[in-house]
């Protein structure tokens, strides 16, 4: 496997992570907008995405150390878009911390 595709993969494992975790996010929204009493459906949601914030934990976070390790070994391989879906991964999967601690 090339470098280059190794890099295309690990893009794509990135991204890939994070759709559960905004499925999920979409799914609680949509379910508890015009239910007066959510509760018990709120609670659920959550328990859901903290299962996809562990997947995207381990998935994103992997797959972008990974694409880190191949660039850096690989300096004149390039992917367009992979510092972008950096950079995106590291926002999505540490804001909810930093909004948290608030």
């Amino acid at each position: 496997m090339t470098p280059q595709s190794k890099l295309r993969l690990a893009n794509v494992l990135m991204l890939a992570g994070l759709v559960p975790l905004t499925v999920s996010m979409v799914r609680m929204v949509s379910n508890s907008a015009g239910v007066t009493y959510a509760g018990s459906h709120i609670g659920s949601a959550l328990m859901m995405i903290g299962f996809a914030y562990l997947f995207a934990l381990l998935v994103s976070c992997g797959s972008a150390g990974w694409s880190f390790l191949v660039e850096k070994r690989h300096a004149q391989v390039h992917v367009s878009g992979t510092g972008a879906i950096r950079v995106l991964v590291l926002i999505v999967l540490i804001g909810p911390v930093i909004f948290g601690s608030f």
